[in-house]
């Protein structure tokens, strides 16, 4: 188990994966564990492998780039992503999250794209953006990502035309208790929130 946050109802928060080879995740769970003084029952929320950066994904889970939603289905995966975080993390917790700028929520796979680039060009201009986003690409990012920590930026991006409500809270917690957990700035945040 790599991380285990107790909500203030009483909840779990449990992220488990195993690591096979650098960069390689074998398997990744996410769950809630429901408070048993509730008498609520426990459910599950699974992320699936990401594959290695830069290695192909399967043709039936590769979304484009560019993808040809509405506004309105971009506004409802952002409230979906942030209703799934509200559940798992719960409303405060999620504000503070997002109101810090460390958790940004995209609507779709391009704006998940264009908010990295603009992130990373802001910090150091010294690369065009351009050249970011082909980093991007290279890496793998415009093939359907469910969401990354990125060390450049210090944030995490979800990509809420990848994750669903039921899984965004697992997507969360794994890319803070696992990727971002060496950075000193979203240690203190969580700790300032958790204070």
């Amino acid at each position: 188990m790599f991380f285990r946050k107790t909500l203030a109802n009483g909840n779990a928060l449990v992220l488990e994966e195993v690591l096979v080879g650098r960069g390689i995740l074998e398997v990744v769970t996410g769950r809630i564990e429901k408070n048993t003084a509730t008498g609520s029952h426990g459910s599950t929320s699974e992320t699936h492998p990401a594959p290695e950066a830069g290695a192909s994904m399967p043709p039936s889970r590769r979304k484009p780039s560019v993808s040809a939603l509405t506004k309105k289905q971009k506004d409802r995966n952002f409230n979906d992503v942030r209703r799934g975080l509200f559940k798992s993390w719960e409303v405060a917790v999620t504000n503070q999250l997002l109101n810090s700028g460390k958790v940004v929520i995209c609507r779709s796979n391009e704006e998940f794209l264009d908010r990295m680039v603009e992130d990373e060009y802001a910090k150091d201009p010294s690369k065009s953006k351009e050249e970011i986003r082909q980093q991007l690409i290279d890496e793998g990012l415009d093939q359907g990502t469910n969401a990354i920590y990125d060390e450049k930026t210090g944030k995490v991006y979800i990509n809420g035309e990848n994750v669903d409500e039921g899984e965004a809270g697992a997507v969360l917690a794994h890319e803070i208790g696992v990727h971002a957990a060496k950075d000193s700035e979203f240690n203190e945040l969580i700790k300032e929130i958790e204070g």
